[in-house]
C-alpha cells in the first residue's frame, strides 16, 4: 500500500510517497512537486513490485548496483558532486573487483 504525503521544507511543499507492507517501510521517495506526480510514481513502483520486475534473483552485485544507481540516485534531488561521488565508487568498486 502506497501513503502519499507533504511536507515543508523551508519556502517549498514537497510531497513523498511511502510503501509499505504488514508495518515494514520498503521504499520511500520524495521531492516530488505534486501529489499528482507522487502518485503517478508511486503506481509506477507498485506495478513493479507486483509483476515481479524489480529484481532478478540472478542478478550480480555490479547489476544491482547500477539499478539502483539509475532508479535511486540518479533521478534525486541531489547535487550532482553527491552524484557523481556515487559513480566514483562504483568504477573504483569495478577496477578493484577485476583486477
Amino acid at each position: 500500500m502506497a501513503y502519499i504525503e507533504y511536507k515543508q521544507r523551508g519556502k517549498k511543499r514537497l510531497w513523498s510517497f511511502s510503501i509499505r507492507e504488514r508495518s515494514k517501510s520498503l521504499l520511500h521517495r520524495s521531492g516530488f512537486k505534486t501529489k499528482r506526480e507522487a502518485k503517478i510514481e508511486a503506481e509506477k513502483v507498485l506495478h513493479k513490485l507486483n509483476t515481479g520486475s524489480v529484481l532478478r534473483s540472478n542478478m550480480t552485485l555490479s547489476e544491482l548496483y547500477q539499478e539502483w544507481l539509475d532508479l535511486k540516485i540518479l533521478p534525486s534531488s541531489r547535487s550532482e558532486v553527491t552524484k557523481k561521488k556515487y559513480i566514483m565508487r562504483k568504477k573504483g568498486h569495478r577496477k578493484a573487483i577485476w583486477r
